[in-house]
């Protein structure tokens, strides 16, 4: 098995034999692995474990705190070849991105990217893609929460890529009678960041419809 810890990708022995047990693609990628560690000074952390195969990933992030920018991406896992490369995929596109740029972190989208990106991921290896977007989506809800407990405004934040309050959104929902997540971030903009705040909209979505 292909493990990521403490900043270094290592093969086990039977990896290291002449047989592969991993696509070209695939070896190619996780081999290669540049973000394996720890973000120095991370103000984002988000650890998800898969108990269909017995794997994590445990994914930091270094923000900067006037950008938005992801300064840097870093993650550490006892997963396998594919999973490791889902996780190389995802900070690649993310790194040296605003959080505003990440356009939701939609599941779905995230998906085709890892399955295009990879050429293939079997059926029996989704559960590896699963477990790495769900890491690096709770690495961004902890550094909304980071942000949230920081903000000293008079008005309960939201959405922190953006910086669109409780009342603001609330308001935009009620005038502009918005049913969905994508019509607020279309309106307002709120949610179509890092997406950390989606469910949170989506709550307010239904009381108001309520």
């Amino acid at each position: 098995m292909l493990n990521c810890k403490s900043g270094q990708a290592f093969a086990s022995k039977p990896f290291e034999t002449n047989v592969s047990y991993y696509p070209p693609k695939i070896n190619e990628i996780s081999r290669a692995a540049r973000h394996c560690g720890v973000a120095v000074a991370a103000d984002a952390e988000g650890r998800t474990a898969n108990f269909e195969c017995g794997s994590f990933v445990s994914v930091s992030m270094k923000i900067g705190s006037e950008s938005g920018v992801i300064e840097d991406i870093r993650y550490v896992t006892n997963g396998c070849a594919y999973l490791i490369s889902a996780a190389e995929i995802l900070a690649e596109i993310m790194m040296g991105r605003a959080l505003t740029e990440l356009h939701g972190m939609d599941r779905n989208e995230l998906l085709a990217t890892l399955t295009r990106e990879i050429d293939a991921i079997p059926s029996a290896r989704i559960h590896c893609a699963d477990t790495v977007i769900d890491a690096f989506h709770t690495a961004l809800a902890d550094y909304r929460i980071r942000r949230i407990d920081e903000f000293s405004g008079e008005k309960a934040l939201i959405c922190t890529c953006f910086g669109i309050s409780d009342d603001a959104l609330a308001d935009c929902i009620s005038q502009k009678h918005l049913s969905t997540v994508t019509e607020v971030a279309a309106i307002c903009r709120a949610g179509s960041g890092c997406g950390s705040c989606q469910p949170l909209i989506q709550e307010m979505i239904d009381e108001a419809i309520r």
